[in-house]
């Protein structure tokens, strides 16, 4: 009896090392109200041009796109484009989109990729925007 509580004991404490040492969970996309984006996910390492894949409700939208920065770690804009979505945008639902932005490589290790909606009255009560913090290879 107590080599059988002997191997559960033992089981048990390989299981709890496996869960809390070694099992990493893949990170879930960040997401902010308005936009998921499901690549780079955030702490990613990116390349220029960088693919950039996600969803935006389609009130973010206008002719179907909306502006892209990659910035450096001091705010400076590296690279832009738009994003461009893969379906129906007059809708208040999510749209998935994608872009591929091409940047200068900064010296910088780390930066943010800024989503803004497209905003045509140019209003700021209008403007919105989410950020992924990314690394530069």
């Amino acid at each position: 009896m107590l080599k059988i509580l002997a191997v559960i004991f033992a089981v048990v404490i390989v299981a709890l090392t496996v869960v809390f040492f070694i099992y990493k969970p893949a990170l879930a996309p960040p997401t902010a109200g308005p936009v998921s984006v499901t690549m780079p996910l955030p702490g990613g390492l990116i390349t220029s041009p960088v693919g950039i894949e996600g969803q935006a409700v389609g009130t973010w939208f206008n002719e179907g796109t909306f502006p892209v920065e990659v910035l450096d770690s001091s705010g400076a804009v590296l690279g832009q484009g738009q994003a461009q979505a893969l379906g129906e945008w007059v809708t208040t639902s999510s749209v998935a989109f994608s872009a591929n932005i091409p940047f200068v490589t900064p010296q910088d290790a780390t930066g943010t990729i800024l989503f803004m909606n497209d905003n045509p009255s140019g209003l700021p009560a209008n403007q919105e925007q989410f950020t992924v913090e990314v690394r530069f290879k």
